[in-house]
């Protein structure tokens, strides 16, 4: 059984829709809600750690979580990756484990999704190339969405990870009828194949 109410109320962070996520490792499985994580042994199921949201994102290096959390394994890099809002619900926060163990260090980092407003609802995926984070972006009403692309290199392969060459595609709602059918918060596709030269695909353009 995963993380319940009855995990997160004691640690102050009980939150409904618990918008739960998790992920397999080679020897983990990692979960995590809005207000709490947690990791277990992959093949007796024991649970391996418990923490609140914030106090997780504390230990890694950030002040605060606002929840909306996701968590992916990267097989290829044998690390974990983690996102979710931060102290400040205009930015997201991300963190890379050093080893394929959920239990070992960690490093962090912040960007701005949303300026002024709210980076909402992010997705996460990841292929050969990026990781890719859409938002809905809200200030307060709904102003449209992002794409975050970042290079996989920027945050697997460095010393220290970065969004360096991170590549934002904003599509605004103007509240014209033609930005009706634009969507929401893009979820992108996860693949463990190389890709060419890559693309943002939408339902009128190939960028």
């Amino acid at each position: 059984e995963g993380i319940s109410l009855y995990d997160t109320i004691p640690l102050g962070r009980g939150f409904i829709p618990p918008d739960t996520m998790g992920a397999v490792g080679g020897t983990q499985y990692f979960e995590t809600s809005n207000g709490a994580y947690a990791v277990y042994d992959k093949f007796t199921g024991a649970q391996q750690m418990l923490a609140s949201d914030v106090a997780w994102w504390g230990s890694v290096g950030q002040t605060g979580a606002n929840g909306d959390s996701r968590v992916m394994y990267n097989a290829d890099a044998k690390r974990w990756i983690v996102m979710s809002f931060a102290g400040s619900v205009s930015n997201l926060q991300i963190a890379i484990s050093d080893t394929d163990n959920a239990l070992g260090g960690w490093k962090s980092l912040q960007f701005t999704g949303f300026a002024g407003g709210t980076a909402d609802y992010p997705t996460l995926a990841l292929d050969k190339n990026a990781v890719y984070i859409g938002t809905n972006n809200f200030g307060p009403s709904f102003q449209g969405t992002t794409l975050n692309v970042i290079p996989i290199d920027s945050l697997f392969n460095n010393t220290t990870p970065t969004v360096s060459g991170m590549k934002q595609f904003v599509t605004p709602y103007t509240g014209a009828a033609s930005d009706v059918d634009h969507g929401f918060a893009q979820q992108g596709v996860n693949s463990s194949s190389a890709g060419s030269a890559g693309h943002v695909v939408d339902r009128k353009s190939v960028v």
